[in-house]
């Protein structure tokens, strides 16, 4: 009977695991040639195995249902001629992938496809879309693993990596763009003599994806773009960090731009390299961005991207984060970046050549250091550590700070600032703490050269503490005058603590230089802070007389200085020195954050206040409620009685560290 009974249980588990067994094989269906009716591949016939490439035929619909996976045989491609309803869901994405032997071809959408239609924000409606898919190991055929020729495509919420090609070539109809967003973006590269670029874009909009460890490499010639190429497009709020470009040369280290909107972005960490060859060497145009005819960059951070220049006879950078040439570059950070070049070493923040507005920039902590190589061909200076502008009418507002200019063998032109043209306005910037070194040194500040036979105006700038080697003629602004009839007026400016000397006049014609600030009513003190014709006779004079007896409300205010953090537990206590021109009205503020220590600083959770917390005449501030383990940044303003404000002094946090504004610190 015991055996009976046990014959009888093996029998049942038996039967119920060859049961399981049937409840967990996956289906497996095979797929190819032409689809010439609605098609539903669904997840319960998951996987389906493209064994030819598929071509979806005008007015046919393929859906493919969350969950499917589709594996590709080497080579194979989804030509769609019709409609592509691949929409999964965050929980149940649609996979893409090869069968694990070689690579497969593209998703491609051709100009007879059906469009997506979305609103005026790029929210689908109906029509065709990728999304919330994977697709990887693609790059065999076609123009990217994603090619949209000529159609507006909604491509959303997918992961494209491991392609061998581009991951997105994307060209829109003249009418509608193609919409690119929130996509992940890594892992991929080009190592093709043939295609450039990571992302292809043209008439398309390309917004809130994150671009990240990508590799574009083609060491025997010009690269035009590394990682995004942008024509008649815009690209805004992407995040595109710590991807690779090597070329001979590269135009556009992450993104190449032509007539197109640049807006928003963060750009970080990414490292451009030019291949060492022994003869010609090639060089970088815009380490991070370079954009060219009517482009607009605009509000976009760029931190401690990495140029790696060839020390060979014809090697230069030009715009170690910004190239522009035409357009506008307003607003943007540029912070860290290091332009070192065989030859010349030209604009380590921002590059402008032509641009219509220049303004409100934030260019801190960026270098040039050129030629690196004794038998340079050509020109081997370096110019503008923050800056460099030229054919440039108008610079107005941009923050300058930090920046240094040094040359190993030539000359060196403007630490934080160069700027030359026919007519210039320079007007409301603030250029502090820059530098040059090296033989042969100019403008630690600023050096400007004025060429024409029109008027030229360098008014309400802050200028100080800038610094030069000692002994040599040069300080906080160097101004060489190439005129005919026109007059140069400085006025209205702030100066002191600019070393060697305040001003310096290179040329042969006299400078209005009345009605600036100088910290110092004292015009004999002024006058031996100006070298021009008193000590050097071949030189013009700078007319500083009369001085302005009080700051200038106009002109941007020195940041507060001392800044000093105490923590005891939760509590953090900041103290700073009284700023030396406090009046009735002043007062500061103090800006926190926990994100990082570059702006903007919008800290909500403190007890007192969200960010910033507006302290008066006092120079302290005790913070309370600091939660633990949890990183924050402070730094202080101040402001006057006419509502202007001064940027933002050094930056501390609470682990005691000190941070230059906006410089990140490993």
């Amino acid at each position: 009977m015991k055996s009976r009974i046990f014959l009888f249980c093996f029998s049942i588990v038996l039967a119920l695991s060859f049961a399981s067994l049937t409840t967990t094989l996956k289906a497996d269906t095979s797929v190819g040639g032409p689809i010439a009716s609605d098609t539903i591949w669904t997840k319960a016939n998951s996987p389906y195995r493209v064994v030819t490439s598929v071509d979806v035929l005008s007015g046919v619909t393929l859906t493919i249902e969350p969950g499917v996976e589709v594996i590709f045989s080497p080579s194979t491609s989804l030509q769609i001629n019709g409609q592509l309803i691949a929409m999964g869901t965050p929980t149940e994405t649609i996979s893409f992938t090869y069968d694990g032997a070689y690579r497969w071809g593209n998703i491609q959408f051709t100009q007879n496809a059906t469009p997506s239609n979305v609103d005026v924000d790029g929210n689908y409606i109906d029509g065709s879309i990728i999304q919330y898919c994977s697709i990887d190991h693609a790059g065999a055929a076609g123009e990217g693993a994603i090619e949209i020729q000529g159609v507006s495509i909604l491509v959303d919420h997918c992961n494209i990596t491991n392609t061998s090609s581009r991951a997105i070539y994307a060209v829109g109809a003249e009418s509608s763009p193609a919409w690119i967003t929130y996509n992940i973006i890594y892992s991929n590269y080009v190592l093709d003599s043939t295609k450039e670029y990571i992302v292809y874009l043209d008439h398309s909009s390309f917004n809130s994806n994150r671009v990240e460890g990508n590799n574009a490499y083609r060491p025997e010639s010009w690269l035009t773009g590394g990682i995004i190429g942008i024509n008649n497009s815009s690209m805004r709020n992407n995040i595109i960090r710590s991807n690779s470009t090597n070329g001979e040369g590269v135009y556009g280290g992450v993104i190449d731009a032509n007539n197109s909107i640049i807006e928003g972005n963060y750009i970080e960490r990414n490292t451009i390299t030019t291949a060492n060859r022994p003869v010609n060497g090639g060089g970088i145009r815009g380490g991070g961005i370079y954009a060219k005819n009517s482009s607009e960059v605009v509000g976009n951070t760029l931190i401690s991207n990495k140029l790696l220049g060839a020390d060979v006879t014809n090697d230069q950078i030009l715009g170690g984060g910004i190239y522009a040439y035409g357009g506008v570059v307003r607003g943007n950070t540029v912070v860290n970046h290091m332009a070192t070049a065989g030859t010349a070493a030209v604009g380590g923040g921002i590059f402008a050549d032509f641009v219509t507005d220049l303004s409100d920039n934030y260019v801190v902590g960026n270098s040039v250091n050129g030629g690196n190589t004794r038998f340079a061909i050509g020109d081997a200076d370096s110019y503008g550590g923050g800056i460099y502008a030229e054919h440039t009418d108008v610079i107005t507002g941009n923050y300058i700070q930090g920046n240094s200019a040094t040359n190993k063998y030539f000359q060196t032109f403007g630490g934080g600032l160069f700027a030359a043209n026919d007519q210039l306005t320079i007007s409301s910037n603030t250029i502090i703490g820059n530098s040059v070194s090296g033989n042969n040194a100019l403008g630690a500040g600023a050096y400007l050269r004025f060429t024409s036979s029109t008027n030229s105006l360098f008014s309400n700038n802050l200028v100080v503490g800038n610094s030069s080697p000692e002994g040599k003629f040069t300080g906080g602004i160097d101004l060489f005058e190439d005129r005919e009839n026109g007059v140069l007026v400085v006025s209205q400016n702030s100066f002191w603590g600019n070393r060697n000397f305040d001003v310096v006049v290179h040329s042969a014609f006299d400078i209005d230089g009345t009605n600036n600030f100088w910290a110092t009513t004292d015009s004999l003190n002024v006058l031996s802070r100006i070298y021009d014709w008193y000590d050097d006779n071949s030189r013009g004079k700078f007319n500083a007389l009369p001085l302005a007896q009080q700051p200038i409300a106009s002109t941007a205010i020195i940041p507060p200085s001392g800044i000093h953090i105490t923590i005891d537990g939760d509590t953090a206590t900041l103290t700073w020195d009284e700023h030396p021109y406090i009046s009735t009205g002043w007062g500061y503020k103090v800006y926190y954050d926990f994100d990082g220590p570059y702006p903007p600083y919008t800290g909500m959770v403190l007890p007192q206040g969200v960010s910033p917390i507006d302290v008066g005449d006092s120079t302290q501030l005790t913070v309370t409620g600091l939660i633990p383990n949890l990183k924050y940044y402070f730094a202080v303003t101040v402001y006057d009685d006419l509502g202007h404000e001064s940027w933002y002094s050094y930056i501390v946090s609470n682990e005691r560290k000190v941070f230059l504004p906006a410089i990140i610190k490993e």
